[in-house]
């Protein structure tokens, strides 16, 4: 005898029977997963570190992103005013030509300064120099130890008078 309820029950296909049949036009395959079914623990560990790489790389690029904003309000801030007056003021000599290399004239400050090659300077005066700047400076080799440590005694004991650098060190110096 057959039962009436079961042939007049319809069967309704299950879900992974409804995802991997494909209809006519789509792909084939599962197209959602089924969340009663998890993921190897492997690959959940992967993915979550890659999310909590992800978000700590975008919170580190936000924090890099002030610091230098931070550190670059704080260079503009604390920039004194640029004072126009400055700009104007020069120890040597301008000169101004025109367009065809003809000198028009010279712009000097208090006083009239202008570059010499080491060739032009006479003797004499170089050696002016040398005996009032450095005594010993034929007789060491760029150092003047004895120079530089009575500088040193001097600024322990409170009386800076005179510092220990030699004419070989002014002269290489980037302010000099």
């Amino acid at each position: 005898m057959v039962n009436t309820r079961q042939k007049n029950k319809k069967t309704v296909p299950s879900t992974q029977q409804t995802l991997s049949k494909p209809r006519q036009g789509q792909p084939s395959g599962p197209l959602i997963r089924d969340p009663h079914k998890q993921r190897p623990f492997l690959l959940e560990v992967l993915f979550s570190a890659l999310k909590l790489l992800l978000f700590a790389l975008i919170v580190l690029g936000f924090g890099g992103l002030g610091l230098v904003y931070g550190v670059g309000k704080a260079y503009v801030d604390s920039t004194p005013m640029l004072e126009v007056s400055q700009l104007t003021r020069s120890d040597r000599t301008s000169y101004l030509y025109d367009m065809y290399g003809n000198e028009i004239t010279n712009l000097t400050s208090m006083e009239y300064r202008d570059w010499a090659d080491f060739n032009e300077i006479p003797d004499i005066l170089k050696n002016a120099f040398v005996s009032i700047e450095d005594v010993r400076f034929y007789k060491h080799q760029g150092v003047d130890f004895k120079r530089v440590f009575s500088a040193v005694l001097e600024i322990l004991g409170n009386s800076n008078s005179s510092g220990g650098s030699t004419t070989t060190t002014k002269s290489s110096s980037p302010s000099a």
